[in-house]
């Protein structure tokens, strides 16, 4: 009888340990509906500027990466750096 006792106990403490959030879970929740608010104020121009990763060689400014919401420049493959 005992042991019927304390396999029904350990079923309920799985299911019920199962049913819990980690706090990974919680913070991953949090940091996706941070996202989410991030992305609803971008306009579409701000969202394809993210998206885009362009030649160093191809600025003319460091101000066109601010007027084209650049998302990332590539330096490599011969564009190196200028003084």
């Amino acid at each position: 009888m005992k042991s019927r006792y304390l396999k029904y106990l350990f079923v309920a403490f799985v299911a019920l340990a199962s049913c819990s959030q980690t706090p990974e879970k919680q913070k991953q929740k949090a940091i996706v509906k941070k996202v989410d608010v991030l992305l609803s104020q971008m306009t579409l121009a701000e969202k394809v500027g993210q998206m885009t990763q362009i030649d160093m060689r191809l600025l003319d400014s460091p101000q066109d990466i601010k007027d084209y919401h650049i998302g990332s420049i590539l330096s490599g493959g011969g564009a190196v750096p200028q003084k």
